[in-house]
């Protein structure tokens, strides 16, 4: 038996309406007579910059530089890190209903989902192939970055961003890499290094249609399903503007990985997980309270309980890692996925702590025991 599906083809889309787009479409299998899978193909006006789900946006994109030049901005229901999106850079996303797609680990559904695209990279006689995290790379050089979401019903959306082509000095401006610092050549050639576009791959030989058309087909030929193009009706154009109205333009959906005025250590570390930014506030020898975000893709359940862990408790090292390792025992007997080590999520709190007590100031407001004084305390 055949699946139904459905394909949409948008183009210029502002950021907040195109991520509300691809989550209404996770809602939609919930409704009778609702389609089995859904490929939405879009591009966005120029520009705009979209950050990973548990990123701190304010540490990802200059957002001055944004409101200065008309830059949109707004966060994903799916993790990994901030990208800039406009006309050369082509939104995949597929949505499907709950146990469509059978699975074991999530590095399998990104596999099947993601293999119509390698068909297509490699037809056009691209070495591609899986590497990190979430990415496809070509000789060893980004050209796509996948995300899943799984929405609370079981539905799933999958997210590609694939490089058609890329203004690098643009995104060195909008985006807080540290490659900004160097001088422009520079800057753009160590991108380059690391990133690549299908019209650089290809040296132009494929336009944006084209790849369009390529990747219908192969979503067409891989899956067994009637596809049929529908566009977005006029109730569901008003939902979409709701959504995007009342959550991705919203304060609230946008700052919600922002660190409280308090967490004044910050620490940042690589993992095989992703960058890990971990903010802390402390009081004295007392942790406070912890804030954990970054590119990583899953595990947030398991950053979320470290941080509840945390509140309120020393900050000595053995103390610390104790707390931690007892957290990591209490997730693995929930069947918590740990995305990484305690041992590095215990050395990188340990870092933040540090900061936070160079950082920290102490007030004393005049006594016959303290002068009025600021002092500074070091470690």
């Amino acid at each position: 038996m055949k699946w139904y599906a459905r394909y949409i083809e948008d183009s210029n889309v502002r950021a907040a309406e195109g991520l509300a787009a691809d989550e209404l479409l996770t809602t939609l299998y919930d409704r009778e007579g609702a389609v089995d899978l859904c490929l939405r193909l879009y591009t966005y006006r120029p520009h705009c910059a979209l950050v990973g789900r548990f990123q701190n946006l304010e540490a990802e994109v200059d957002l001055a530089y944004c409101q200065a030049h008309g830059v949109e901005y707004s966060r994903r229901l799916t993790g990994g890190g901030a990208i800039i999106m406009g006309p050369d850079q082509l939104g995949i996303c597929l949505t499907a209903r709950p146990n469509l797609f059978q699975w074991h680990h999530i590095r399998e559904l990104y596999h099947q989902l993601a293999q119509p695209i390698v068909d297509v990279l490699q037809s056009l006689g691209l070495a591609v192939q899986f590497r990190s995290k979430n990415d496809l790379e070509v000789d060893g050089k980004k050209i796509a970055g996948l995300g899943i979401y799984l929405s609370p019903t079981g539905a799933v959306q999958f997210h590609t961003s694939l490089l058609y082509d890329l203004d690098v000095e643009l995104m060195l401006r909008i985006l807080k890499i540290p490659l900004r610092k160097y001088a422009d050549r520079k800057g753009i050639q160590s991108v380059y290094d690391r990133i690549t576009t299908l019209k650089r791959e290809t040296s132009g030989s494929i336009t944006m249609d084209e790849l369009k058309v390529l990747l219908r087909g192969a979503y067409e030929t891989r899956f067994p399903a009637r596809w049929h193009a529908h566009r977005w009706t006029d109730a569901e154009k008003e939902q979409i503007e709701q959504l995007a109205e009342g959550k991705y333009r919203h304060r609230d959906w946008l700052m919600q990985y922002a660190p409280g005025e308090d967490m004044t250590g910050m620490a940042v570390m690589k993992t095989p997980a992703g960058l890990l930014r971990a903010y802390v506030a402390v009081k004295g020898d007392l942790i406070k309270s912890v804030l954990i975000t970054g590119d990583f893709l899953h595990g947030e359940r398991f950053f979320n309980e470290v941080e509840a862990a945390l509140k309120w408790t020393s900050a000595d090292e053995g103390r610390l890692r104790k707390t931690l390792e007892k957290t990591a025992d209490r997730c693995r007997a929930m069947g918590i996925e740990m995305p990484v080590e305690v041992s590095n999520v215990a050395r990188l709190i340990k870092a933040a702590v540090r900061k936070a007590h160079v950082e920290m100031h102490y007030h004393y407001d005049g006594s016959c025991y303290y002068p009025k004084m600021l002092k500074k305390q070091t470690v």
